[in-house]
């Protein structure tokens, strides 16, 4: 048994572990665990390599005699017919089904079986040419896929003429409505005809049924909310076998869904559809629904309103598909806008409140506005709507009671409305896709395949009505499944050969008589709902009562509104708490009867009874009682057994949908989903079927090839290879011959027989491992006994290869010695040689450096010599160029000093005298003033006019000199431009004053002319000295210039006795370089010879122009004073 691999359970989402045997103990074994390869949902399994103790009376193994084994040796993409695994069971089965879905194939069969595991992808296997090629070969030829299920039901209705079903079943999320489609579109395909309209019809009544009768879940965006069970219609008759229409009934609408709703989830894509369709479609079709959103509506703001596409299209633009499809199948528009009002007026009562009386034991509408909107969509009396939602007639012998409702009666009356409406409205849709889709022309023989896709087994924390009606259904459909399967064992085993008459397997008939018999759990809810007062516990205490000691019965302990049923998929415990009034599902005569006088006529017929040969309209006279048949059980009980009778009829296919994980993610998986859903499915419990006589089966050839091994003497001779299997039985499995059965292919063992030989397979390849194992390891000492023969005699030559190394080394060292020694001796002989000629180059670069050293002192003593001459007179003449420059100024401004006084005083005694003659004058007569004229004209002689006009012109002249002077000096000094430009300003204005006295009156002047003549002789003096002055001031300028030209001389002459000296100092360090003169000594030279000879001349020019600009100045503005003040 060591070294066996095994499956072990683990709790949690892993549910079972890979394992290898390393020891037995006992009943317990000891395992090491192996690696899981894929991904896991949110899953910790056991460390890889850990061991741990594992006993068969382990939770998970309490139905297995021994460890499950595992399959070995099988392909990386998983065994495609999981019925050719030698250990089938249910880890064999996950595992597979994990290979396959790792390596991206979603389709694996059971046998007859096609398992379906959504791969939360679109895939590329639905093309034309695979439909194609699974009509055209056989479905072992091919990867497994949905498309052989339904071509082997085509092809089964072509050949028999026997009509075909389709089931497929899953829970919410696992891909049985694509699986529908993709099965719909394919029988399309292979059954077209030349009517195209009618697939199209056919093939778009899905998605216009998704839109009325599926929603978003917290499972699935896409969720069915309804039972579809689809006929395909084919004239078998014809050459080839053709697609004519199809038929669709419903079973077990979620109404619930119209007026509650739980978080995350959505009502009926159909209402967000209407509210988020376009203003201008809102108002085309008359909703009133303009400017609204989804928030604004009860009935659908209590779940999630953030999603607003599905499956890829916005709720918007799948409005427009809805209508399209609505037209496609005939459904004219004036039922296409009462349909949408119908829709409509759902959501505005849900937005109805009502207000209670003061009593509590009657209620009002709050809002009459919003009645009389609803009224307006249904076409009904707004008085009449309100009344049908506030009261309840109540009809005795004779006569009809009006009884108020108060608050929460009238809330239950108006969800009742709503939920009846769209329940109506919903079987009326059904009706107008029968009619547009169904054969239109007769035909000799009708075929039919049916596609029924229907909610899969639930089991939720809390189960309601809801779910105990979808469980009901699984068990129908399992009983009919078992019964299938059976019959494919029957089939099997007699072909085979195999006797049979002791197989046993689990049948769930006692779970159908609990729910459905004649005391059954059906029975009871329907006379609880008959009964006056009935509710919830009452039925639960009476269902207790009836079924306490049924088996599949398990009455709860701590509450009374709780019971659970053994199902075939595990045990359910229910809720009763509604059960009554979800399955009375009764509605009021009064609303009943005001929906009847609608002015729609789509809304007219939606309450009508519609008669059917099994279920006969009877009349209901005053005081009778409501009939079972009417219950929301009855007739689902119904229309199960219509169903059955209908599958019973045909072949049935089976397609079980999987859903790999809750993250809806294309590679994870979860293995505690997965095995619940195989068992929900019915896999596991078909598997046991299957394998409850002789569980364990094998192919002649591969028994023969795999346990050979266990008969080391056995000879493989005979004819053929059931022949060979017989012989090797009867040596491994000596006296057990009734524990297997020899079939034609096959070999078929009871339980355990195939896990002994397994084990006796274990102990010889344990023998002979051990054998391999001495083998191996004798053949690793030999070979490493060879290794290290080589490697010694590697070694050895290494060792005397460095040993005639070593001698050849010493040689060559005492060669190379010799060769040192002489040309030692010879190094030293030149050595000597070289030391005596560098002795006299030596003692000659000393003689000839003292050489150049005197020269270069003598010629540096000359040199500094003629510098300090140079220097010395430079220094004489700038003393007393400063000091006759600063006599002079003094000696000027001293005069010109003087000169500013003496204008000063004349100029204030002539402005005195000026008053004087101007106040004198104005007292005069004119006599006075002519005779003075003329005496003044008589005593002035000629010489006296021609003085008075040399002073005037020497004044003249004297002017123009001092303009030409300012002038001359504008260009020198800029700071004497406003001096200059006022001197103008004064001559034009003496000017002026010079012309206007010219043309004085002669009258004036006789008065001031005496007063004129003695300025006049005043100003010829004061002309005299100005000339004096000027004549100076003349002189001191010319001297001024000659001090200049003889300070520029200086000048030159110092440049050139510089440059002269630079001259020498250049041709001393030549001398010295060439004499042999030491580095540092030439160095010193160079640095003396190159004094910055640039830097003191252009020092010396600018304190020579400083100097005379400063005198310049000096003068310039003495003689601007002086003539200011002449002036």
């Amino acid at each position: 048994m060591e070294g066996t691999k095994v499956f072990i359970p683990w709790k949690g989402e892993i549910a079972w572990v890979p394992a290898t045997v390393t020891d037995v103990q006992d009943d317990k074994f000891i395992v090491q665990p192996e690696a899981i390869e894929g991904e896991n949902e949110e899953a910790m399994g056991p460390t890889p390599g850990e061991p741990l103790e594992v006993s068969l009376k382990d939770e998970g193994l309490e139905e297995f005699d021994a460890l499950p084994l595992q399959n070995m040796d099988q392909p990386d993409e998983g065994c495609l017919d999981m019925c050719h695994l030698n250990y089938l069971h249910e880890p064999a089965i996950l595992y597979n089904l994990r290979l396959r879905f790792n390596a991206v194939k979603p389709y694996t069969y059971t046998g007859d079986i096609c398992i379906a595991v959504n791969p939360y992808q679109w895939l590329d296997i639905y093309t034309e040419e695979l439909q194609n090629a699974y009509m055209d070969q056989h479905r072992d030829d091919l990867e497994p896929h949905a498309f052989s299920v339904s071509a082997t039901a085509y092809n089964q209705l072509r050949a028999h003429a026997r009509d075909q079903s389709i089931l497929v079943s899953g829970e919410s999320g696992a891909g049985k409505t694509e699986t529908v489609k993709i099965l719909m579109n394919h029988l399309a395909a292979v059954g077209g005809n030349n009517d195209d309209g009618v697939i199209k019809r056919v093939l778009n009544s899905n998605p216009l049924l998704e839109s009325f009768g599926n929603a978003k879940t917290v499972r699935n965006d896409n969720s069915s909310r309804f039972g579809k069970f689809t006929q395909l219609q084919f004239d078998t008759g014809a050459p080839v076998t053709e697609l004519m229409g199809s038929r669709c009934e419903h079973y077990l609408l979620e109404k619930t869904r119209v007026v509650a709703l739980s978080p995350g989830e959505r009502s009926y894509h159909i209402f967000y559809q209407l509210v988020r369709a376009a203003d201008t479609s809102k108002m085309e079709w008359g909703t009133e629904l303009v400017g609204k959103s989804v928030g604004d509506f009860s009935y659908v703001s209590q779940g999630d309103l953030d999603t607003s596409v599905i499956e890829g299209t916005p709720d918007s633009e799948k409005f427009s598909i809805t209508t399209d499809t609505l037209k496609l199948i005939g459904v004219e528009d004036v039922d296409i806008m009462s349909l949408y009002k119908a829709l409509s007026s759902i959501l505005f009562l849900g937005l109805a409140k009502f207000n209670p009386s003061a009593d509590g034991e009657s209620s009002s509408v709050a809002d009459p506005a919003l009645i009389e909107k609803v009224a307006r969509l249904l076409e009904v009396p707004p008085d009449q709507l309100t009344l049908g939602l506030t009261t309840r007639t109540m009809r005795t012998r004779g006569e009809a009671i009006a009884v108020q409702l108060n608050e929460g009666q009238a809330v239950d009356a108006r969800d009742a409305l709503a939920k009846a409406l769209y329940a109506r409205l919903f079987d009326w849709l059904v009706s107008a896709i029968n009619t547009s889709t169904s054969r239109k022309r007769d035909v000799v023989k009708e075929g039919i395949i049916s596609l029924l896709d229907i909610f899969g087994f639930e089991c939720f924390v809390t189960n309601r009505f809801e779910q105990l009606c979808i469980n009901f259904a699984n068990e129908k459909l399992q009983q009919k499944f078992t019964q299938d399967v059976f019959k494919t064992v029957q089939i099997e085993y007699e072909e085979e050969g195999i006797t049979w008459d002791h197989i046993e397997f689990p049948d769930n008939a006692d779970m159908l008589e609990l729910v459905e018999g004649k005391k059954g759990l059906i029975a009871v809810l329907n006379e609880e709902c008959i009964r006056p007062g009935g509710d919830d516990e009452g039925f639960t205490s009476k269902l207790s009562k009836a079924h306490g000691d049924n088996k599949r019965f398990v009455k709860a302990r701590m509450s009374k509104v709780e019971f659970t049923l053994k199902h075939y998929a595990g045990p359910v415990t229910y809720t009763t708490i509604a059960f009554v009034d979800k399955n009375k599902d009764s509605l009021s005569d009064d609303l009943t009867d005001l929906i009847k006088a609608s002015n729609s006529v789509l809304l007219q017929g939606l309450f009508v009874p519609k008669e059917t040969p099994e279920t006969p309209k009877k009349a209901a006279g005053p005081g009778k009682r409501r009939t079972n048949n009417e219950t929301v059980t009855s007739k689902f009980k119904a229309q199960l057994n219509l169903l059955m009778v209908s599958i019973g009829a045909t072949e049935v296919q089976y397609v079980r949908c999987i859903k790999p994980n809750r993250i809806k993610s294309s590679t994870a998986i979860n293995n505690l989903m997965v095995v619940e859903q195989l068992r929900c499915a019915g896999v596991i419990e078909a598997i046991r079927i299957s394998r409850a006589g002789y569980p364990n089966r094998m192919l002649h050839g591969e028994f023969v090839g795999v346990y050979r091994m266990l008969a080391p003497s056995y000879n493989a001779s005979g004819p053929s290879e059931q022949e060979r299997c017989v012989s090797l039985l009867s040596v491994v499995l000596p006296g057990k011959e009734g524990e297997y059965q020899m079939g034609h292919t096959k070999v078929y063992f009871k339980t355990g027989i195939l896990e002994l030989l397994e084990e006796q397979r274990g102990v010889a390849l344990s023998s002979q491992a051990v054998r391999i194992q001495k083998e191996v390891r004798g053949y690793q000492q030999l070979r490493r006994y060879r290794i290290t023969r080589r490697c010694v005699l590697k070694l050895q030559a290494m060792f005397r290869c460095t040993n005639a190394q070593k001698i050849f080394n010493k040689a060559i060292a005492d060669i190379i010695k010799a060769q040192n020694q002489m040309r030692k001796v010879a190094a030293k002989r030149r050595l000597m040689v070289m030391r005596r000629v560098h002795a006299c180059t030596r003692i000659q670069s000393l003689q000839r450096k003292l050489v150049c050293q005197r020269i270069f002192q003598l010629k540096l003593y000359s040199a500094v010599r003629i510098q300090t001459c140079a220097r010395t007179r430079m220094a004489r003449l700038a003393f007393v160029v400063a000091l006759a420059e600063f006599k002079e100024n003094s000696k000027l401004e001293n005069q010109l000093k003087m000169l500013q006084d003496q204008m000063a005083q004349q100029a204030l005694a002539h402005q005195e005298e000026m008053e004087r003659l101007a106040a004198s004058a104005a007292t005069e007569v004119v006599v006075e003033k002519q005779v003075v004229v003329e005496t003044t004209r008589s005593s002035m002689t000629d010489a006296d006019r021609e003085k008075e006009r040399e002073l005037m012109d020497k004044s003249r002249d004297m002017i123009e000199y001092l303009r030409k002077e300012v002038t001359k000096l504008r260009s020198d000094n800029g700071r004497l431009k406003e001096q200059v430009s006022t001197l103008k300003s004064d001559k034009n204005s003496t000017q002026q004053f010079n012309a206007t006295h010219k043309d004085m009156n002669s009258t004036n002047l006789s008065t001031q002319l005496q007063k004129y003549i003695k300025d006049n002789r005043e100003l010829k003096d004061a002309n005299r000295n100005t000339e004096k002055a000027l004549a100076k001031l003349e002189k001191q300028v010319k001297q001024k210039n000659e001090e200049i030209e003889y300070m520029q001389a200086i000048k030159r002459n110092q440049t050139e006795s510089m440059i002269k000296q630079q001259q020498l100092m250049f041709n001393m360090v030549e001398t010295a370089r060439n004499m042999g003169a030491s580095p540092d000594l030439i160095a010193e030279l160079q640095a003396q010879s190159s004094p910055d000879f640039g830097a003191a001349l252009d020092e010396m020019d600018d304190q020579v122009e400083r100097t005379r600009q400063a005198k310049r100045g000096s003068v310039m503005g003495n003689l601007s004073n002086f003539a200011k003040g002449l002036w």
